[in-house]
């Protein structure tokens, strides 16, 4: 608190020309100014009439005692002044002067002016930070009273999702603030565990001043997952789709996500969901994901057709420009074929005489696109028919005995093989002829069964 005095004070200035003409009117002036902080109350100015001149008038009207000029002014507010013109005519040579007073009541009070420190206090820092990165808080403070502030600290403590090389609960003395003055104080820290950080900060002075504030910043250390959740084993010549997600692990939504996925040689691209868009060159599907609601996901997916077998590495990268960072995925699938074989007869359609021997032939194929290996035949035959034997290049066979043909080392994908045998009527009713066939990868035996009519004509 400051006692300030409050006191009217007067000055009084007389004002007129340096020489005047005989039996002509000149004009003076009496000039009254309160150069104090209150109000001067019953102010009154007198004035002598100078002598060899004769009195024309005054403004504002003055009352004469005599040789005496008397105005009552009444207030004179602080910083507030009074003029008074009086007009007179010389009647003689010489000097024309006089001296004027003023007199006033001084109204005198004491006030008493109360003063308080008042401190603005702010806290500001980055919303997002990557894990490992800097962060940099500001704090500013600034006295917005009318006295000084004293004993001013800041008292700073640092979440565990954040780190200070000087501990979590840090102290800096800023001292003395005067009215007006203001601080910024910088805190260097470093991001080292993904999470929601919430720093504290408080400003103490002295008086019981103390002031709060906190910083969210929320630290990544993952924005964005991709997944694939597609199958991971194709077939040659069969088209496949290929499903992708993009995940938001923030409780916020992203937007403008970039998806890129790289098609690998060997698998040929057919079509793409959602506006993707294949480029021959870099063999890349390219998406943008307008918005990832929070800790939700967004699925795109292609479809594509595995030309050969093998392994592939299937590659995806989504990235987020604003906050500079990205996800990537690399993961194999692979592509298998298999044979598909079948078998069919020719001469089976007419019926066989007791005695009577027909060659039949045997067709075998590979309609599938893979090349079947270690493929191998077997007949038998049951009924009124038995086999004679292979007409093939291996060994003759023991008639009514299982034939055996010779393995196939290889049989491509649509290739077919001819194999005959004989058959030989028995007895009279229906003969049955089974084909096996077995090749490596195949599983059970793929068997085929015909039937053919024995009779007689007596």
């Amino acid at each position: 608190m400051a006692h300030v005095s409050q006191r009217p004070h007067l000055s009084i200035q007389k004002v007129a020309p340096s020489s005047a003409l005989l039996g002509k009117p000149m004009i003076y002036s009496i000039v009254i100014k309160n150069h104090g902080t209150s109000t001067a109350r019953h102010v009154v100015v007198e004035d002598r009439v100078p002598a060899n001149v004769e009195l024309v008038g005054t403004i504002p009207q003055a009352e004469l005692r005599g040789d005496r000029l008397v105005w009552k002014l009444g207030s004179l507010p602080a910083g507030a002044e009074k003029k008074i013109s009086i007009k007179v005519i010389p009647k003689a040579e010489g000097r024309v002067g006089s001296v004027a007073t003023v007199s006033f009541v001084a109204e005198v009070a004491a006030a008493t002016r109360v003063t308080q420190p008042k401190l603005h206090f702010e806290l500001s820092g980055p919303q997002r930070v990557k894990l490992g990165e800097r962060v940099t808080l500001k704090f500013f403070v600034r006295n917005e009273g009318t006295a000084e502030v004293t004993g001013v600290v800041l008292r700073d403590i640092i979440p565990t999702e954040l780190h200070h090389p000087d501990g979590n609960d840090l102290e800096y003395e800023i001292g003395t603030l005067p009215p007006g003055e203001s601080r910024t104080i910088q805190l260097t820290l470093t991001a080292k565990k993904p999470g929601r950080a919430v720093n504290q900060a408080t400003m103490t002075a002295d008086g019981g001043v103390m002031l709060q504030q906190q910083a969210e910043i929320h630290v990544i250390g993952e924005l964005l997952k991709v997944q694939h959740s597609g199958p991971t084993r194709l077939f040659v010549g069969r088209p496949t789709k290929l499903v992708f997600a993009v995940h938001n692990v923030v409780d916020e939504p992203i937007n403008a996500v970039g998806l890129s996925v790289t098609v690998p040689d060997g698998l040929k691209f057919l079509s793409a969901s959602g506006g993707g868009l294949f480029d021959r060159d870099s063999r890349t599907v390219s998406w943008l994901l307008e918005t990832i609601p929070a800790n939700g996901q967004n699925e795109v997916s292609l479809e594509v057709v595995a030309q050969r077998t093998g392994r592939f590495r299937l590659s995806a990268l989504a990235s987020h420009r604003e906050t500079k960072t990205h996800a990537e995925l690399a993961e194999e699938v692979s592509a298998v074929a298999f044979a598909a074989l079948t078998v069919r007869t020719e001469g089976m359609e007419l019926p066989l005489r007791p005695g009577e021997q027909r060659s039949i032939r045997i067709k075998l194929r590979n309609l599938g696109p893979s090349l079947a290996r270690n493929v191998r035949v077997r007949v038998m035959a049951s009924g009124g028919i038995r086999t004679v034997s292979p007409k093939t290049d291996g060994q003759p066979q023991a008639e009514g005995l299982p034939i055996q043909f010779p393995p196939v080392a290889e049989l491509r994908s649509g290739a077919e093989i001819p194999l005959t045998l004989l058959l030989q009527g028995i007895t009279e009713g229906a003969g049955r002829l089974r084909i096996e066939v077995e090749a490596e990868g195949l599983g059970r035996p793929l068997v085929r069964e015909e039937s053919v009519a024995v009779f007689t004509d007596q």
